[in-house]
């Protein structure tokens, strides 16, 4: 729906408000290079890591790592040098690096959540896509938390609006210092998770041979940060069939304790269902799961069962996880250099605010006469200073913001601005969490990451030199 031109209301956008929240470059990395090496050949390297999100294009069980750092001859070391007398980048500190690592983590869920609520992907297997999936979709859950007590929290997704055969309970594991994401574990959505690292996983189906429900039991290895199955039971009932299926009796023999019921324990992860597997009694079971599930601190003392918070699979439950992290870039890398700056990108990097509040700062701050293109409508307004059109303003598709041709004052956009040159853009918008789009047409085209609440940033240039900058709401998955 198209919104009438009117006057606004909005309350004054006080500059203040901007004063200070600059883009910065405390995230900044600096590759070594050899001899020839220079700043294109570190835009180069940032594009080919910066594609974190694009599970089409990586491999989910050790998707690519930042660029490592390469031999540095003097030459070189004197470059990076440069750079960051450049960019005055303020060290962060162990407890600021920490925060960001969490932030990040939760950034990447939010973009494989959006990925499965509105495109039903999920990376490193298929999705089941019912008839009515865009209206059941969000009867599913998932939670955030460190399940198997590794120091990072991992993604747990309960799939259920499908067939028996399509549902599904997934760990995923992201670890944002190797830029690494793991599929722990993909079962049946039956699981009871313990805090000794074991996982009770019922089957879908009860195969067995009487009412007893079968079970596998999943250990966490921290070597491989997966889950491996490391036994299984099922159980033989007499009362449900006295013979095997090619006509074997019931092994009266041995069923010393008389109730009718063998077990079938098997340990490893390579089960087996064969007539001489049923030998166990009620006692031997007793004994092997208080063995397989006693606590991690001390024999005799059963484990306890970890209580998960899950929360429905709606855009609300994880709205906040990608402002969280970009703002948080932003405050870790403000310079000292830039804390006259008024960055129009932070304004609009908020959700809840919107291009008319963008336009009536530039105009009561900066004198920007902002004037519509159509006679009924606001949705195409220009910003002239200094009878120079400079900026362009799209109400459309979640908004359109474009700064052209000079730069005015102390005006930046995610810190760049027209008239800077292409490779310290780069530099800049790579600090705050940018990355190259894997999926643009064009070479300067950045975004934050694929799924809601991520910006997009194209800039056009000349000689080397930007002279035009759009930025946009971007999600891959909402078109």
């Amino acid at each position: 729906m198209r919104k009438k031109k009117c006057v606004s209301g909005t309350k004054t956008v006080r500059k203040k408000m901007l004063i200070g929240m600059l883009l910065c470059l405390g995230m900044t990395v600096i590759w070594g290079c050899g001899k020839d090496g220079g700043k294109d050949e570190i835009k180069e390297k940032i594009q080919e890591q910066g594609t974190e999100a694009d599970y089409e294009e990586q491999n989910i069980e050790d998707m690519d790592d930042a660029v490592t750092n390469t031999a540095e001859s003097e030459s070189a070391k004197g470059e990076s040098t440069q750079i960051q007398e450049e960019t005055s980048v303020r060290e962060l500190s162990e407890e600021m690096q920490q925060e960001i690592n969490y932030a990040k983590t939760r950034h990447y869920y939010g973009d494989i959540l959006s990925g499965l609520l509105w495109a039903g992907e999920l990376p490193g297997m298929q999705v089941e896509m019912n008839d009515d999936f865009y209206d059941t979709v969000r009867d599913n859950r998932f939670a955030v938390t460190d399940i198997d007590n590794d120091g990072r929290e991992e993604l747990l997704i309960s799939y259920s609006t499908a067939s028996m055969a399509g549902m599904f309970l997934a760990v995923y594991d992201y670890n944002p210092s190797t830029n690494q994401l793991k599929q722990q574990l993909c079962l049946y959505p039956s699981l009871s998770f313990y805090d000794n690292g074991m996982i009770k996983a019922e089957a879908s189906h009860n195969h067995s041979r009487g009412e007893f429900w079968p079970f596998g039991l999943y250990q966490y290895q921290k070597d491989s940060d997966t889950y491996e199955m490391v036994a299984s039971v099922d159980t033989w009932d007499k009362e449900f069939t006295d013979s095997w299926g090619d006509g074997q009796p019931f092994p009266e023999e041995l069923d010393v304790d008389g109730d009718g019921v063998l077990y079938n324990i098997q340990r490893g992860n390579n089960p087996a269902y064969e007539y001489a597997d049923y030998k166990y009694n009620q006692s031997d079971y007793d004994v092997f799961y208080q063995t397989m599930m006693q606590a991690a601190d001390g024999a005799g003392v059963t484990a306890d069962e970890i209580q998960i918070d899950f929360i429905p699979l709606t855009y609300e439950s994880f709205k906040e996880y990608t402002p969280a992290y970009l703002r948080l870039l932003h405050e870790a890398g403000r310079r000292e250099s830039d804390v006259d700056q008024t960055d129009i990108g932070f304004l609009f990097l908020e959700e809840e605010r919107t291009l008319y509040e963008v336009e009536q700062f530039l105009s009561e701050q900066y004198g920007v006469v902002i004037v519509s293109q159509e006679e009924e409508y606001d949705d195409f307004m220009t910003g002239t200073y200094r009878d120079k059109q400079i900026f362009e303003f799209i109400h459309l598709d979640g908004g359109d913001l474009t700064y052209r041709n000079e730069k005015i004052e102390d005006i930046t956009i995610f810190g760049i601005y027209p008239g800077m040159h292409v490779d310290k853009a780069w530099e800049r918008l790579t600090a705050y969490g940018f990355y190259a789009n894997p999926d643009a047409e064009t070479e300067n085209s950045l975004i934050t990451g694929v799924g809601m609440g991520n910006r997009s940033i194209y800039f056009e240039a000349e000689d080397q030199i930007i002279n035009n900058i759009t930025v946009r709401p971007y999600c891959k998955y909402t078109g």
